[in-house]
């Protein structure tokens, strides 16, 4: 019930509701006429409206109105685009984790195409000596260049592109 009353309608609603009866209370404890303070409001309110409106305007004033304006959006804009770029999302600190026993690394890198970070250098490391392993010539299994250990893909292991849309997962 709270939430109603602290909302922006109902406090304008209600406000609209009062301000007569406000008006009544003011002209009866001045002794004026009924209503009148409220009509003093609208006629107040009235002539401000119609000296906007009948104001002369000069054409340059119009046209620099609008320059100013412009330059003031292009500015925000210019801003705003800056911000977003310097924010560096917050996945960009999941560079490694295991999977099928193996711990992969890899880095993050956006891609200006299509204007999304993709997975890069992506890298199985040794069980044994945690070194980053690489391919065969036929891309059937995995080597490391330390200690000779070798493993081929399968059931217990997986291959890059695997890993890879499990990462993507991961973030999802």
């Amino acid at each position: 019930m709270k939430k109603i009353w602290k909302s922006p309608w109902t406090i304008a609603i209600v406000s609209a509701f009062l301000a007569p009866i406000a008006t009544i209370i003011i002209d009866a404890i001045m002794k004026k006429p009924f209503l009148s303070t409220l009509w003093s409001v609208i006629r107040t309110l009235w002539s401000w409206i119609i000296t906007f409106l009948t104001f002369d305007l000069k054409v340059w004033w119009v046209l620099l109105g609008i320059c100013v304006i412009i330059g003031i959006f292009f500015v925000i804009a210019k801003i705003s685009d800056a911000k977003q770029e310097d924010k560096e999302p917050e996945f960009l600190s999941y560079k490694n984790d295991t999977f099928c026993s193996w711990k992969w690394s890899w880095e993050w890198q956006l891609f200006n195409r299509d204007k999304k970070w993709h997975v890069v250098n992506l890298k199985a490391h040794c069980p044994k000596c945690d070194t980053p392993m690489f391919h065969d010539s036929y891309e059937t299994s995995f080597q490391c260049p330390r200690c000779n250990y070798q493993s081929r893909y399968g059931e217990e292991h997986k291959r890059s592109q695997e890993v890879e849309a499990i990462i993507i997962d991961n973030l999802n």
